[in-house]
């Protein structure tokens, strides 16, 4: 297989165009798009726990903040967040597929209900398993042979760029040379969002940063500490005297 892997490669630098060739029969255009697809699911997260340390600057109408947070993740089932500020708790979430969760302690407000309500006031569309994804760096949807055009770019820190043939709430994808996602573009309505990784770890090929910016809106995170295959320890309960949010 790495050997099938490099030849396809190679192919596909020397022609310098689109990976499916017209030039090629079906049966090899459907061989070397699913080879890449393995590769991309070969190197896809696939451990039971992850738990980061992360510090986030923040900048939206002229201001800027910068903070302190902890994410732990159960894959596939559970996403926890406690945000810091001067060692101080400030915020908390929990999410899972089915269910949305968080308050925050200045102003003493909470909310519970789904993440597509919570999507849809920041004006995106996306569910538990997309943004999952943005945190490992993996693919955040199923790519499928006819409906994405995958092509080499030429660029050492991002070889190769998929692009949607119909509609897709994602409009391109770059990846990098361990077929994750080195920057993607999201857009929704009128809403875009720009999502890039400059930099992964070696050893755990996960992001080490990420910066996600809207027309307003910056946020840059650099992951601090990486922790594998602990399960994540936790305590979220919403304090009583909390005001509820309606989104």
């Amino acid at each position: 297989m790495k050997k099938i892997f490099l030849l396809v490669v190679l192919a596909v630098l020397t022609n310098g165009c689109s990976i499916l060739k017209k030039n090629k029969s079906p049966k090899e255009n459907t061989l070397m798009f699913d080879t890449f697809l393995a590769r991309i699911e070969k190197n896809k997260f696939n451990k039971a726990y992850l738990t980061e340390k992360w510090v986030v600057q923040y900048q939206a109408s002229g201001k800027s903040v910068s903070f302190n947070a902890r994410v732990s993740l159960i894959k596939d089932s559970l996403i926890y967040l406690s945000v810091s500020k001067f060692g101080f708790p400030v915020a908390k979430a929990l999410i899972t597929p089915q269910k949305a969760s968080y308050y925050e302690t200045i102003g003493k407000t909470y909310y519970e209900g789904t993440l597509t309500e919570i999507a849809r006031q920041v004006g995106l569309s996306f569910d538990f398993y997309q943004l999952q994804a943005v945190i490992t760096g993996d693919v955040p949807l199923e790519i499928r042979a006819g409906q994405w055009d995958f092509m080499p770019t030429g660029r050492n820190e991002a070889p190769y760029k998929l692009v949607p043939d119909g509609d897709s709430f994602v409009k391109q994808l770059y990846l990098n040379r361990f077929f994750k996602v080195f920057s993607q573009k999201w857009m929704h309505n009128d809403l875009s969002a720009d999502i890039r990784y400059e930099k992964y770890f070696e050893d755990t090929v996960l992001p080490e940063n990420i910066v996600v910016e809207t027309h307003d809106t910056r946020i840059e995170i650099k992951v601090k500490k990486v922790m594998l295959n602990k399960a994540p320890e936790f305590k979220y309960r919403i304090p009583g005297g909390y005001r509820k949010l309606r989104l």
